[in-house]
């Protein structure tokens, strides 16, 4: 199992390219930059709903190990899809609500 970032863009579709290099077992946070700068749901990587609801992300900022430079954190999302570690994806995890 692998945990990866997806940043929205407009446009963005089922056939996205970005997701063919996850397998169903992977796990996705995907990151809204506006107006919302926060997580807002995460997905499974078949693209099924796994939790959902509003983690901003400057709050978690300090705790996620992928940010590097803390007074530069938007230049990490720049990336638009990226593998981050277990453990961040754990982060973000918990600040999101569960689906039932």
């Amino acid at each position: 199992m692998r945990f990866w970032v997806a940043v929205s863009r407009s446009g963005e579709s089922e056939g996205d390219d970005r997701f063919k290099r996850t397998a169903p077992e992977d796990r996705i946070a995907c990151y809204s930059p506006r107006p919302k700068q926060s997580f807002t749901r995460i997905v499974d990587g078949e693209r099924n709903g796994v939790a959902s609801g509003d983690a901003a992300v400057k709050p978690l900022i300090e705790s996620l190990d992928f940010i590097r430079d803390k007074q530069q954190w938007g230049v990490y999302f720049r990336r638009g899809f990226f593998e981050i570690s277990e453990s961040d994806f754990a982060r973000i995890e918990s600040a999101m609500v569960r689906l039932p």
